[in-house]
């Protein structure tokens, strides 16, 4: 539940609520660009100490601190600057501020610059947004911008009329790897150049005014049996073509996947213009969209993380010699999330990347497990994980992806207030339905025994090039202790770096050997093909089913096999778990005025006889005024 004022919760008491609004900002940029500001010594303002340089290129607004820096006007101590600490004292966020001081008319006699550089190529970007001084109202009148690719100039555009603050500048740079920003003249005279924020690519916003539709939509599963689900989509207003693949200067060429959209609501609450409160409604990333030739509007669609977890997990693996009681799931969440390459965000105090998740440590550092994920897309085995710690997989509103238990009478975003929702609030009455009753739970447990003797586990024919090759190869049974049998006939022992196969070398380094899998690196000296054999000692699965009962006389067997699950107390655990949740048989459905403070997870109550509920999922539409259905279970 979203933390609200007490003008916002009297209005939604009112019959009629005040005037609602929907803002979407729409970031386009490229979302794997990542880059860091430097400047040589002459234009950093080094009697500031601190890590200027790694929070300037950042997707957070720090809040600046007013130094006295020894400037016209700015130099006063009276109460309303800063004094600069001492070397080894902690300094406030000041941004980049150069070491030199522009003359009566703006000039310096060494131009500041600071320059970004990229960790790899950047296809395009639409154009950078900058924040020179908000705090003190600062800006150049003239400025340059310049794109680079390994040291050689792509494109340079000046601006020479400039009088904002924050400048947006429509330049649209293409396979470069570097930009530098340079101070030309500065408006204030007697002043050091200033620069707070430096953001790669532009933002668009929509609001009510040219936003034909919108809705969301988000869903949860308690026991992890399935994904949660969190989507939005919309139409905007497209008349003046910006989003038509055949404008030369519109968007379309600028747009991709992962690019992040993020949602707010509001409602007025006084007579004055500003008087909107806002919350943050959510972070997605595009995932569809289109500009129909002959339509007036451009539809767009964004989905949560999971959005980029469809890909195969091939890195499943049996505990290692300093893992003798298993392999914690805490260890296993974290190796999937760090092998999805999901968006990171620059959100920590250091403007470090900061990874877009949070794990329950401790319930997921008191499980562990001897078994190897299964060959899955990364989404299946954080599900996996999550149902074999007993954890529900959630979001929230700044789209960081959750694994974390549930408690009984809590929301999952934390929190005691509950909000009712009666019939003055409610489209229709609660439906409620009754889900059949269980009468046990059967939970399997699974134990691997290893082969004795060494067998093939894969054989194959593989195309190789001259030079580098690397392939990823699926065992036909989970094996252990693999080894190259040999190449091209050859039986050679592949575990010795650089040994040789009829002019093949296989970099052991290099190549990774999983449960169920392996990466192999190989240098070839003639193009061909080459037959290869790998064998190893299987490893054999067997499967024991651990009953749990319910109280009911009959009812349906529930089963669950996840393969994480290795002992016959953790089966009990998981066992109980479910059980707890299932016979909970009443679920509930109303349609509502909704109030988008709800989150999916929340504890609420519902009806005339205020029925304690938990949301398992919820959709929201907005045509002027909030609607929306949610769903959950007894709680």
């Amino acid at each position: 539940m979203q933390s609200v004022t007490e003008k916002w919760k009297d209005n939604q008491k009112l019959p009629l609520t005040s005037e609602g609004f929907v803002e979407i900002t729409y970031t386009i940029n490229d979302p794997n660009a990542k880059a860091n500001a430097d400047s040589s010594q002459a234009h950093e303002m080094i009697t500031i100490p601190g890590r200027w340089n790694s929070q300037l290129v950042d997707e957070t607004k720090h809040e600046v601190e007013p130094y006295g820096t020894l400037e016209h006007n700015l130099w006063l101590l009276d109460g309303t600057k800063s004094t600069v600490p001492n070397n080894g004292g902690v300094a406030g966020y000041a941004g980049y501020i150069s070491n030199l001081l522009c003359d009566e008319n703006g000039n310096f006699a060494i131009n500041p610059y600071v320059r970004m550089s990229f960790e790899k190529k950047v296809p395009i970007l639409p154009g950078l947004i900058i924040t020179w001084s908000s705090i003190l109202g600062e800006y150049p009148t003239a400025f340059r911008v310049t794109s680079y690719l390994n040291g050689m100039l792509r494109e340079s555009m000046d601006i020479n009329d400039n009088a904002d603050i924050v400048s947006t500048v429509a330049f649209e740079m293409v396979e470069f790897d570097r930009i530098d920003i340079e101070v030309l003249r500065w408006a204030t005279p007697h002043r050091r150049a200033r620069i707070e924020r430096i953001f790669p690519g532009h933002t668009k916003s929509y609001t009510k005014r040219n936003l034909l539709k919108f809705d969301s939509s988000q869903s949860i599963d308690l026991l992890s049996s399935s994904l949660p689900k969190y989507e939005v989509s919309f139409e905007i207003d497209n008349r003046d073509g910006a989003f038509d693949p055949l404008n030369p200067d519109g968007l379309s060429k600028y747009m991709m996947e992962r690019q992040e959209i993020n949602t707010r609501y509001g409602f007025k609450l006084g007579e004055t213009t500003d008087s909107i409160e806002w919350m943050p409604g959510g972070t997605y990333y595009l995932s569809d969209w289109s500009a129909p030739q002959n339509g007036i509007s451009a539809s767009f669609k964004a989905r949560d993380l999971f959005g980029f977890l469809n890909n195969k997990y091939y890195k499943g693996r049996f505990p290692n010699e300093l893992e003798r009681n298993g392999i914690s799931l805490y260890t296993l969440a974290l190796e999937v999330l760090e092998a999805a390459n999901l968006p990171q965000r620059k959100t920590d105090e250091n403007g470090n990347y900061k990874s877009p998740w949070e794990l329950d440590v401790d319930a997921l550092s008191s499980v562990s497990t001897f078994a190897p994920l299964p060959i899955c897309t990364f989404g299946e085995c954080l599900q996996l994980i999550a149902n074999a710690a007993c954890c529900t997989i959630f979001f929230n509103r700044y789209g960081i992806l959750h694994i974390q238990s549930v408690d009984d009478r809590h929301s999952l975003a934390g929190g005691d207030e509950k909000l009712q929702i009666t019939d003055r609030y409610s489209y229709t009455r609660p439906e409620i339905e009754l889900t059949k009753p269980i009468k046990q739970i059967d939970v399997s447990m699974y134990s691997f025994t290893m082969e004795s003797e060494s067998k093939n586990v894969y054989e194959g024919t593989l195309p190789l090039i001259v030079g580098m090759n690397e392939f990823l190869l699926e065992y036909s049974e989970i094996a252990e202790n693999i080894e190259v049998e040999g190449i091209d006939g050859m039986t050679l022992p592949g575990v010795t770096p650089d040994r040789r196969f009829a002019g093949i070398t296989l970099y052991t380094d290099a190549s990774k050997f999983y449960a169920k899998s392996c990466k192999l690196v190989l240098h070839c000296d003639n193009t061909g093909y080459y037959n290869i054999k790998l064998r190893g000692n299987v490893r054999k699965s067997s499967e024991t089913i651990i009953t749990t009962t319910t109280n009911q006389p009959s009812g349906e067997i529930s089963v669950l096999q996840n393969v994480l699950v290795t002992s016959t107390r953790h089966a009990k655990t998981v066992g109980e778990w479910m059980k707890e949740n299932l016979v909970r048989r009443k679920h509930l459905s109303v349609d509502w005025r909704a109030d988008p403070k709800l989150d999916t997870g929340d504890v609420i109550m519902v009806g005339t006889q205020q029925q304690d509920m938990r949301v398992t999922s919820s959709t929201l539409s907005f045509s002027g005024a909030f609607r929306g259905s949610i769903k959950g279970v007894e709680s």
